[in-house]
């Protein structure tokens, strides 16, 4: 009889603990990304040149391509739908909600608009454009007043049983979630969502450190229950095991919070993550220590070894390896810096085309990395010397941490699985399964006994070894 988690579901075999829930969490990566309910039931979940209609568990029951879509709206009875399409101009049609057809055009005028909605009785439709807001009247006459109604935040369904939620949205549509009204609890997890946990730890008393792409640092309890979670945006974040403190930070130039892991308290804010390049600020200390890339990946480096990254292209998939005073910075070509000299010089850099993952050995003397066919390489991490190479799989590798005593890797992958590899033999000594999504983060408890993995199907797992 397999376990359960703190919510009554069953946890994977191997699983000791779920963080977070297997609720509906959506992600649609779609740019210029827009959020609608289509009746109490149903959500559309937009981009420019898709429109697609989710069931209240995340499942697409329905795609139609669009040319340039701006804005949708429904109307209260679900049968009419408000379409609005280019730019300059741009098109204002009422759709067949049954067909996807056009029925009327209602303007061809509209400069720049962004966004429509229709009143409680469907007599108006009001759309947003950068000039403001315009007002058109479906049935005739004037109303004694017009409306601008809200078009950010929040969206309660027509039922108002259910709160859809953006959590991320900077130029596209990339994570959002829906819960129940009264309770706040998520409903039941889609099938494959793309909004993830990036970056897993474990902390010094055994909870453990995550921090997702919705910009949220949390703490959990060992049996998966959350203590706490970050009330401000936090691009970037990580747990520091020397000093024992989470960090958080808003992002480049951006100054860098430091909380208490058990109870989330402030502790201390200190200064500003934009430096000039090749700089290495003292703080009022050697707290931090500083790598500088373009403005929009920046690396910040405490003394302590643990990094913090701004942008798309955070160190090592969104969490750099940091191991005896060395860090790799991994793309299609392996940097690794030696935190511990002045100016933090770069000793190594080669070619590690087709990469997928990279992580040092517990000596910072070996750099392993995980290729996208399942192949993982043994380097030398200074001169980048080829050691040897093992075929672990088929699938993409991902996440990848060596364990404390060096002994043991562990590497996700495309498909969900955990992998632990002897890296003495070589060879798969555990294979965990239970992850609805790709795996983003791994990471070993002190003591070796324990693993936790982060994924896209937005839960952390932990693991018995």
């Amino acid at each position: 009889m397999s376990a359960n988690d703190i919510h009554g579901d069953p946890l994977p075999k191997g699983a000791t603990a779920r963080l977070g829930t297997r609720r509906f969490r959506g992600g649609a990566h779609f740019t210029g990304g827009l959020l609608r309910w289509f009746g109490p039931e149903h959500l559309f979940a937009c981009g420019r040149t898709e429109i697609r209609v989710l069931d209240l568990r995340g499942r697409c029951v329905r795609q139609h391509p669009i040319d340039e879509l701006h804005g949708i709206a429904a109307s209260s009875n679900g049968q009419t739908l408000a379409v609005i399409t280019g730019s300059f101009p741009g098109r204002l049609e009422l759709w067949d909600a049954n067909t996807f057809t056009v029925q009327e055009t209602i303007a061809k005028d509209l400069k720049h608009p962004l966004s429509a909605r229709f009143s409680a009785d469907d007599s108006q439709l009001a759309v947003r454009c950068y000039e403001g807001w315009r007002h058109f009247h479906l049935r005739g006459g004037e109303p004694d007043t017009t409306w601008a109604p809200e078009d950010d935040g929040d969206e309660i369904s027509p039922d108002g049983r259910h709160i859809a939620r953006i959590l991320q949205r900077s130029g596209y549509l990339e994570a959002f979630e829906v819960t129940d009204a009264q309770t706040q609890d998520r409903l039941p997890c889609p099938d494959g969502a793309e909004a993830g946990i990036y970056t897993v730890a474990f902390c010094n008393d055994g909870s453990v450190f995550t921090h997702s792409v919705d910009w949220i640092a949390a703490v959990w309890a060992p049996d998966g229950r959350l203590r706490w979670k970050t009330d401000h945006t936090a691009r970037s974040a990580s747990y520091d095991a020397t000093a024992d403190v989470v960090l958080t930070s808003d992002g480049y130039q951006s100054p860098i919070t430091v909380l208490h892991p058990q109870t989330g308290e402030h502790l201390r804010t200190l200064s500003e993550m934009g430096l000039p390049q090749g700089d290495v600020p003292t703080l009022g200390g050697t707290l931090i220590k500083g790598i500088h890339g373009r403005p929009d990946t920046t690396r910040i480096v405490t003394a302590y070894g643990t990094v913090l990254a701004a942008g798309p292209d955070a160190i090592g998939g969104h969490h750099a390896d940091v191991r005896a005073g060395r860090v790799v910075n991994r793309s299609s070509s392996a940097h690794i810096y030696d935190l511990n000299a002045p100016g933090l010089p770069r000793i190594g850099a080669y070619k590690t085309l087709r990469t997928s993952s990279a992580a040092l050995s517990a000596d910072g003397s070996i750099l392993y990395t995980g290729g996208q066919t399942g192949t993982l390489t043994a380097r030398d991490a200074v001169s980048g010397k080829k050691l040897w190479k093992k075929k672990i799989c088929s699938e993409r590798l991902g996440a990848a941490r060596v364990s404390p005593d060096g002994k043991r890797l562990a590497l996700g992958s495309r498909n969900g699985t955990v992998r632990v590899v002897s890296l003495d033999t070589r060879k798969t000594i555990h294979a965990f399964e239970g992850h609805e999504g790709r795996v983003l983060s791994v990471a070993f408890s002190n003591d070796g006994a324990r693993l936790v993995s982060g994924s896209t199907d937005t839960t952390a797992l932990i693991w018995a070894l």
